[in-house]
């Protein structure tokens, strides 16, 4: 089972390193001091969860990934030309709700795939991210208005 989850939980992080790769590209766009420091936050709770998926890998015996790999990159350019020409704050905060969603969306799908151990951490940053997936629609929201 332990092979089973790092695999499992290397795509978790894959997904993870998406959301802080999509806060890196796209914090710097956001005019406004309040809230480019509310998602600065956000960003290090994610780094904070990056980290503890990898240690809670090398643990089980793994070796960590420590990139969004290939899709990542991909993901990242495509949403780089996305933001061209629009509203660069609330293109940019759509961009890393986006980041956000693919990270929600891994661990989801992985939740049921490793063992209780790994489940429970799962849960934990399932709540976290959801939380903070709610905080960005608002933000987009607020400056939509």
């Amino acid at each position: 089972m332990e092979k089973r989850d790092i695999n499992v939980l290397n795509n978790v992080l894959e997904g993870t390193y998406m959301g802080i790769d999509s806060y890196s590209k796209f914090v710097n766009n956001i005019d406004n001091p309040d809230l480019r420091h509310k998602l600065e936050n956000q960003e290090r709770q994610y780094k904070e969860s990056a980290s503890q998926l990898a240690s809670h890998i090398r643990n089980l015996g793994g070796n960590a990934k420590d990139n969004p790999g290939f899709k990542g990159v991909v993901t990242t350019v495509t949403n780089t030309v996305k933001l061209l020409g629009e509203d660069k704050t609330v293109r940019s905060l759509e961009m890393i709700k986006d980041g956000i969603k693919t990270a929600i969306d891994a661990k989801e799908d992985a939740i049921d795939k490793v063992s209780s151990n790994s489940k429970q951490l799962l849960q934990s940053q399932l709540e976290s991210d959801k939380t903070i997936l709610n905080e960005i629609k608002s933000f987009i929201s607020e400056v939509k208005h």
